[in-house]
């Protein structure tokens, strides 16, 4: 006894659906790299051998040397 041809149909439906949302799901996770590869921070190679000697000198570490990003207001006294 084989398989109607209605729940044949509907297998196959459930299986084209399931590849179309992993193919969306790649698509989403390809979108958020691309985004995050574009928005990473770069350093010339001025700013890479600045930060790689203060480290080496023991002036800072890796994580002090490299700028933040972020504006601090200077403390006023």
């Amino acid at each position: 006894m084989g398989i109607s041809p209605v729940l044949n149909g509907l297998i196959k439906k459930h299986v084209e659906l399931q590849t179309s949302l992993r193919d969306l799901e790649g698509a989403a996770e390809k979108a958020v790299k691309d985004i995050r590869r574009a928005n990473r921070r770069k350093f010339n190679a001025e700013e890479k051998i600045r930060i790689v000697i203060e480290a080496l000198l023991g002036e800072s570490s890796i994580a002090d040397a490299v700028p933040s990003g972020r504006h601090r207001p200077k403390p006023l006294i």
